[in-house]
């Protein structure tokens, strides 16, 4: 959860005034959106250095000015782990942060939004509702703990960036993404990359 912060300001007292769960990064920015520092500074949290090739994570990054800084590859790359980016103008089609997530995340915050504004009212009618920082902070976190986060994989299948090398999940593509892959023939790719790959793994 990131609030704006005024020029120079670090959020030291709104941190103090704020409780925020363990499992909750908050973070502090003049400009309300995502500079390089926040990028790496949550990378660092969420995720530990790989002890192990067979641990490693693949980060899919969309073409957001801040994810192509080297800096990310580094520390990605200096944790084990790898990183693989979304090409410009398709993030809308096969990123599942827009295409499955956004949508139903901001419905839930906005449905709290919209229960505390009516016990509110109910307490003090002819009164605006008011929000806090803490109503934010706490709306985000209930919301997002709301969605059914066990269907990952199913949404990056739905997207055609992790269906099975056989092509037997090929079926599960969104409807609309189905024309493309047959325009852009991506089966035969897939089996000259898997051919390259395997190539590369003998020599």
């Amino acid at each position: 959860v990131l609030f704006r912060a005024g020029s120079g300001a670090s959020g030291v007292r709104m941190r103090k005034r704020l409780k925020v769960p363990a499992d909750t990064l908050l973070q502090f920015s003049p400009k309300r959106s995502y500079r390089l520092s926040k990028m790496l500074e949550y990378f660092e949290w969420v995720f530990a250095p790989a002890p192990h090739p067979r641990d490693s994570l693949v980060f899919v990054l969309d073409w957001y000015a801040v994810h192509l800084d080297e800096e990310v590859d580094k520390l990605l790359h200096t944790m084990g782990h790898a990183v693989l980016r979304i090409g410009g103008g398709i993030t809308g089609d096969v990123q599942v942060g827009d295409t499955h997530r956004h949508g139903p995340y901001t419905k839930a915050y906005r449905d709290r939004e919209v229960d505390d504004a009516m016990r509110q009212q109910s307490v003090r009618p002819g009164r605006l509702p008011a929000t806090s920082r803490q109503s934010v902070l706490d709306r985000a976190v209930a919301a997002w703990r709301e969605l059914d986060h066990s269907q990952g994989r199913r949404e990056w299948v739905e997207n055609g960036l992790l269906g099975a090398l056989d092509g037997s999940e090929d079926g599960f593509l969104r409807c609309h993404l189905q024309a493309v892959w047959v325009r852009l023939g991506m089966p035969a790719w897939r089996e000259r990359i898997i051919h390259e790959v395997e190539t590369l793994v003998q020599n």
